[in-house]
């Protein structure tokens, strides 16, 4: 039995109790909502987008305009037994269109993760699954039916008093279906399975700062687009800061070389980045920044992938007690990598990609209520402008949300 089949048969025993989930839980069993005795729950329900949608198709011609909400309830759930905690997430989303029927979608998700606390290892296993119906990336527009299983095991090694060596491996399925469930196009193009073994090396700096580097081999193969196949190595050192310190979250910046297996499609060799911070003024204003740099696979036949390079700045300023007020911006841009062609005395030939940019700024206003509760209503435009005929749109999205247990 190979380690993935092991891990499957683990993970399988780890779910069979959980439901639906949507992420996976966070915190752990001290933080739930709700506590009786080893087990722990956060319940936890949205209803967002409760508006307007002006482009609900990413129409460049005869924009659509419709009334949609997605409502997603959910809970994070922990169990203790001993020196081991089983951490679940589950979550549905329904999204609702009043004239787009073809629109409509149900899905639903399920994390699960299974970790053993002795003295100095932490062996866990976990595993995920995804069916939903939504955009998948910036590049398609369709909101298309779409499933991912993950599986995955690892320990973490103490090595230090306050360094940890985290070996791990993961296997993922990318399913968009096929003629009887999502859509044959974009299956044929993107349906993969993707492989990962890597090496981390964490330290402990601060209470609230954590240093690690981490290294990773992954593969990508692809079930009818054998083009489109590569190998990965990462380098990526990262930061992460805990809330409570003036600056929080995670900045992970580091290298990749992308190679695709196809000698016609350029490789990839440069910076990837993936961060998330903000911070606190006075404890007034808190400005926060997202940052993301890495490939992406492209359903255009012509074009296997692109480098998607952006972020997003925001501001927010409270205006009175437990009100806010947001202002935000962001801006992407998708690099295509072209396929080359052949001669016949087999010179290859390179091919200018194509860029495209996605822009999004807009504003709102939210109110929190207690620990638990939020009211909000935002207003967002959203274009992107593309060299290709049909790929430009812009629309306005504008409605209000109410958000419990975040």
């Amino acid at each position: 039995m190979n380690v993935f089949r092991f891990v499957a048969v683990l993970w399988c025993l780890v779910a069979a109790s959980a439901p639906a989930i949507a992420q996976e839980a966070r915190g752990g069993l001290e933080t739930a909502r709700f506590r009786w005795g080893p087990l722990g729950v956060t319940p936890r329900v949205a209803l967002t987008n409760l508006g307007v949608d002006t482009n609900v198709f990413h129409d460049e011609d005869e924009p659509q305009r419709d009334f949609t909400f997605t409502v997603t309830p959910g809970a994070d759930t922990w169990f203790r037994l001993g020196r081991a905690e089983l951490s679940l997430g589950s979550s549905i989303d329904w999204t609702y269109f009043r004239d787009s029927k073809q629109q409509r979608a149900l899905g639903w998700s399920q994390d699960a993760r299974l970790d053993v606390r002795l003295n100095r290892l932490s062996p866990h296993v976990s595993g995920a699954y995804l069916t939903t119906r939504q955009r998948p990336n910036l590049e398609i527009d369709a909101r298309v039916r779409q499933k991912r299983e993950r599986i995955g095991a690892g320990t973490g090694v103490r090595v230090g008093a306050r360094t940890w060596l985290d070996l791990d491996v993961m296997r993922e399925a990318v399913d968009f279906g096929d003629r009887s469930f999502g859509d044959p196009r974009l299956a044929e193009a993107l349906n993969r399975e993707t492989r990962e073994a890597g090496l981390a090396v964490r330290a402990e700096l601060t209470p609230l700062t954590t240093f690690a580097v981490r290294t990773a081999l992954s593969q990508d193969r692809f079930d009818t687009s054998a083009r489109r196949d590569s190998n990965s190595v990462t380098l990526i050192p990262s930061l992460s800061l805990q809330p409570l310190a003036l600056i929080s979250g995670r900045v992970a910046v580091g290298f990749r070389h992308f190679d695709v297996l196809d000698e016609t499609v350029p490789d990839y060799a440069g910076v990837v980045a993936e961060a998330e911070v903000s911070y606190i003024l006075r404890e007034m204003i808190r400005f926060g920044a997202t940052v993301q740099r890495d490939v992406d696979y492209s359903a255009d036949s012509a074009q296997p992938y692109s480098v998607v390079s952006g972020g997003v700045l925001s501001i927010s300023q409270v205006i009175g007690l437990d009100w806010y007020v947001t202002g935000r911006a962001g801006r992407s841009w998708l690099d295509y990598r072209s396929f080359a062609s052949v001669t016949d005395d087999g010179t290859v030939l390179a091919r200018d990609g194509r860029q495209d940019r996605v822009t999004t700024y807009g504003g709102g206003l939210a109110r929190r209520i207690g620990t638990d509760l939020l009211l909000g209503f935002d207003v967002d435009r959203v274009g992107r402008v593309s060299g290709v005929d049909g790929r430009s749109y812009e629309g306005y999205r504008f409605g209000g949300s109410i958000i419990y247990g975040r």
